[in-house]
C-alpha cells in the first residue's frame, strides 16, 4: 500500500468532527486516538427494537446497529385503499398523507323502510346507530278471544305472547241418549271428542207393525215406516174374529189385515113388566146397565053386585106411578058360571 500524505488542517478536520459527534473536546491522536473516539460513537448501535427494511420508506436508507439499510416500504395513496362490504382495508405501507375511501352512501333512520314485520337498512355509512318503529309495543294483556279465536292487535311482540281460551278438556267419548248432550264453550280441546253412533240394526221398517213409524233424529235412519203384517196372527186353536164380532167404530188386527167391527151399541134402559114381549137385539154393545122392574103391587075391587055394576081389576109394577094394564070385569050370572070379558088398556 502508497503511504497518504495528509496536513495537520485535514487531520484537525477530522478530529473536529469525530469530537462534535463524539460530544467532547479531547486532544485525539493519530490514528489510534481517532480510531477509539470513533468506535466510542453511539451511532446505529444498541436499537431495540431495530428499524428493518420495510419499516423505512422504499429508496431511503438508514444505518442500524452500524449497518446501512435501504428501506422497503412502498410509499401509499387513498387509491391502495380496497373495499369488501362495510370493511376498508389500508394495505401496508408509507401514506404520506391521510387517505379515505367510501363504503357507501352516508345513511340515517330516515333511510330505513318498513313493511309488515320486516324493518329493512338499505345499504350504505351509517354514522350513528338507526332505528325503525314497527308499531305499538304490546304483550300479553293485549291479546283478545272471542270464541275459538285469539286476537292479537298488530304491533310489536318483545316476547312471545299467549292467552288463554278457555278451560282444558281432554279425549271425551259421548254415548248416545235420549236427552242432548253439550260442550261447553270456552274450552280448549286437547283431545278428540268423540260421539258413539247408534246401533240401530234391528230398526228396520220389517220390524216395525205396518201402520205404525218410528221417529229419530239419526242420520240416515230418520223415520221408519212399519211394514210388518204378521205380528198379530191367530194363535193356534182360536178363532179369528169378524167384523160381528168388534164394535162398530173399532178396528183390530187379525191374522194380518184390518177388520172394521160393525156391533151397533146400544144405551141402558129400564124395563117394566109387560104382557106383551119385549126382546133386546141380537150383535149389540151394551154401553149402559139394563134395568128389570118386578111384578109387586095387585089392587083389586069388589063389584056391586047388587046393581050388577061392573069393577075393575089394575096391576102395577113397583108403585101406582108405573102401572101395565087396568082390566074391567063386567058380572053376570050365568048358571053358576061368571063370564070375564078383559081388555088391556096400557097406562
Amino acid at each position: 500500500m502508497g503511504n497518504l500524505l495528509t496536513t495537520d488542517a485535514e487531520l484537525t478536520t477530522v478530529a473536529n468532527a469525530i469530537r462534535s459527534k463524539g460530544g467532547t473536546s479531547a486532544q485525539l491522536g493519530f490514528p489510534t486516538g481517532m480510531k477509539n473516539a470513533i468506535d466510542a460513537l453511539n451511532v446505529g448501535t444498541g436499537l431495540n427494537p431495530a428499524a428493518a427494511a420495510g419499516d423505512i420508506r422504499a429508496g431511503k436508507k438508514a444505518v442500524v446497529n452500524r449497518t446501512t439499510i435501504t428501506g422497503t416500504a412502498p410509499e401509499r395513496t387513498s387509491s391502495d385503499l380496497t373495499q369488501s362490504g362495510p370493511t376498508v382495508t389500508a394495505p401496508a405501507g408509507y401514506y404520506a398523507s391521510a387517505a379515505s375511501r367510501s363504503v357507501g352512501t352516508a345513511r340515517s333512520s330516515s333511510d330505513m323502510t318498513q313493511s309488515g314485520p320486516t324493518v329493512t337498512a338499505p345499504a350504505g355509512y351509517y354514522a350513528s346507530d338507526a332505528s325503525k318503529s314497527v308499531g305499538t309495543a304490546r304483550s300479553s294483556a293485549d291479546l283478545t278471544v272471542s270464541g275459538n279465536t285469539v286476537t292479537a292487535p298488530a304491533g310489536y311482540y318483545g316476547a312471545p305472547a299467549s292467552k288463554s281460551v278457555g278451560t282444558i278438556q281432554g279425549a271425551t267419548t259421548f254415548a248416545p241418549s235420549t236427552s242432548n248432550q253439550t260442550i261447553a264453550s270456552d274450552k280448549y280441546l286437547t283431545g278428540t271428542q268423540t260421539i258413539t253412533g247408534v246401533t240401530a240394526s234391528g230398526l228396520t221398517a220389517g220390524n216395525v207393525r205396518y201402520g205404525v213409524s218410528v221417529a229419530t233424529n239419526v242420520s240416515g235412519i230418520g223415520t221408519v215406516a212399519g211394514t210388518f203384517t204378521k205380528a198379530d196372527t191367530v194363535s193356534t186353536g182360536k178363532t179369528a174374529a169378524g167384523p160381528t164380532e168388534i164394535r162398530n167404530g173399532y178396528a183390530a188386527w187379525v191374522n194380518g189385515a184390518q177388520v172394521n167391527g160393525t156391533i151397533a151399541d146400544k144405551a141402558g134402559e129400564t124395563i117394566y113388566p109387560s104382557f106383551s114381549e119385549k126382546k133386546i137385539s141380537a150383535n149389540v154393545y151394551l154401553t149402559g146397565q139394563l134395568n128389570y122392574r118386578p111384578l109387586t103391587t095387585l089392587i083389586t075391587k069388589t063389584a056391586d053386585y047388587a046393581t050388577s055394576k061392573a069393577y075393575e081389576i089394575k096391576v102395577y109394577s113397583d108403585s101406582t106411578d108405573h102401572m101395565i094394564t087396568t082390566f074391567n070385569v063386567s058380572a053376570t050370572y050365568l048358571a053358576g058360571t061368571l063370564s070375564l070379558t078383559v081388555t088391556e088398556t096400557r097406562a
